[in-house]
């Protein structure tokens, strides 16, 4: 709603996405394919369930200007 250049917003627990979300420091810019996102990565902590429609702008607030999270 907030983001006029998103227009597909897929959501996925992928086994290496998982596995990357499980490390401390994150994904780390050691090759050319994890340099696609640096920079680009914002982060917001799970809520559980998204049950609770309020969760949207916090999620606004989270991506900011970035286009992965």
């Amino acid at each position: 709603m907030n983001r006029n250049d998103s227009h597909c917003v897929p959501h996925a627990h992928t086994l290496a996405g998982m596995t990357v979300a499980a490390q401390e420091q994150g994904l780390l810019p050691l090759n050319q394919m994890s340099m696609v996102y640096y920079g680009g990565i914002a982060y917001h902590d799970g809520e559980g369930f998204a049950l609770d429609l309020d969760e949207r702008e916090r999620l606004v607030r989270d991506l900011g200007d970035k286009d992965v999270t």
